[in-house]
């Protein structure tokens, strides 16, 4: 008797599970196509309520030295981020046809960072009163900036030990810019009052409420 291909067995699995292959495809395919949008992400258009928090931010906080897009830049980010995991993840769906591989942990795993990048999009942007939003967008920035100076100190201390030593030029000047970065938030913290931001769990959680409440 012939061992059934593998062709076979994905058609039956298919059927088996009510098209949950097909479906899987189709969401890759639509995966694939932000990808695009990824690399040439539309900015605030001029009227536009993201024009008017870029502008309500850069009023309320000169300081973060935004260039007028600080709203924009914080949540800009994130989606460009969750659409590449997406484009990732549809990549290895289309590889399943040529190898038979589900590939199923990474995609989850690309999957869920794509998640928990645009819920934080969608947790700067989604509040209707523009000031929250504006504040939303500050705590994260200062929260990325607060990650940056750490790593920066760990950077260093590999920089000037161990066997990938920097020369001591390039140790001076990354030096230069970890005390200018390091002063930015200082200069942040003693002039503003930052909040901290919901964690990735509690974002992903009050967005999923909200789509549920909109039965989407």
């Amino acid at each position: 008797m012939n061992q059934p291909t593998r062709e076979m067995v994905e058609a039956m699995v298919n059927i088996a599970t009510n098209g949950a292959l097909d479906r899987i495809d189709q969401r890759g395919k639509r995966a694939r196509e932000l990808y695009r949008w990824g690399l040439h992400p539309h900015h605030a258009e001029a009227g536009s309520p993201l024009a008017t928090d870029n502008a309500s931010f850069e009023a309320a906080y000169p300081l973060a030295l935004s260039g007028g897009v600080g709203v924009t830049e914080e949540s800009l980010f994130p989606m460009m981020s969750a659409a590449e995991n997406l484009n990732a993840a549809g990549l290895l769906i289309e590889q399943r046809s040529r190898n038979g591989n589900v590939h199923a942990m990474p995609v989850m795993q690309l999957c869920r960072s794509a998640m928990e990048s645009s819920a934080r999009t969608i947790w700067i942007l989604g509040d209707p009163e523009c000031e929250v939003r504006r504040d939303r967008a500050l705590s994260v920035l200062v929260e990325q900036l607060e990650q940056q100076k750490r790593f920066l100190i760990i950077a260093d201390a590999s920089a000037t030990s161990g066997p990938n030593q920097l020369p001591s030029n390039l140790v001076a000047m990354n030096r230069a810019h970890q005390q200018k970065q390091a002063d930015l938030v200082k200069r942040l913290r003693d002039n503003y009052t930052v909040a901290k931001p919901e964690s990735f769990s509690k974002t992903i959680g009050l967005v999923c409420g909200q789509l549920y409440c909109c039965g989407l």
